[in-house]
């Protein structure tokens, strides 16, 4: 069977939707971390219903993490592509279970608040940016034009600190978390009920 889409379908297919949340849980690669502080987020994002793939935006900051006298404190900008994987739902509500990957641009301030065998560097702050990557798995609720989502991420990357010593070391500085968001999708269609679809 062929199925031929016009232009003004396609149109009515697409949505814009923008948001933001927080992670509940965050845990960073640096060995022996703590969560000091919740990440948050905000996001935009594009797609089309037909094609099943969006592309979304993120800023996310806030985070905090400590490891003995070291503090760190990342940011990042992120870009997505993000895949529908199913589907399911009525003309009230509707659930996606989504999978995605994604490039960062991360910017790190690393705060060493004072070590008593290396005199002269308390609180000495360093900062380093470079890229990284991300992978998420999750899926989001659709209610109306309010969209709800949870999803598992995982951000890698590294960067080099002194970190009190006297040559640079290398940082695991990703982090894994769950992340809550509310958002609003906008030019959504009302669909018919559906059956479960795999693409």
């Amino acid at each position: 069977m062929l199925l031929l889409i016009n232009s003004s379908q396609a149109n009515a297919q697409r949505f814009f939707e923008f948001g933001g949340g927080f992670s509940p849980w965050s845990e960073s690669h640096v060995a022996g971390a703590t969560t000091e502080k919740t990440p948050f987020h905000a996001y935009v994002e594009y797609g089309n219903f037909l094609q099943h793939y969006s592309i979304s935006a993120r800023y996310d900051f806030s985070s905090q993490y400590q490891l003995e006298n070291y503090e760190l404190n990342p940011w990042f900008f992120g870009l997505f592509l993000n895949r529908k994987l199913l589907s399911f739902g009525s003309y009230r509500y509707e659930v996606e279970v989504i999978g995605g990957a994604g490039l960062l641009l991360e910017q790190h301030r690393f705060l060493d608040r004072g070590n008593n065998q290396v005199p002269g560097y308390e609180l000495e702050e360093e900062r380093a940016s470079g890229p990284g990557f991300a992978g998420r798995f999750g899926a989001k609720l659709l209610v109306g034009k309010f969209v709800g989502s949870l999803f598992l991420e995982m951000f890698r990357s590294q960067q080099d600190f002194t970190a009190g010593q006297f040559e640079q070391q290398t940082f695991q500085t990703g982090s894994n978390r769950l992340t809550l968001s509310i958002g609003y999708r906008l030019n959504r269609e009302n669909n018919e009920v559906t059956c479960p679809t795999y693409f």
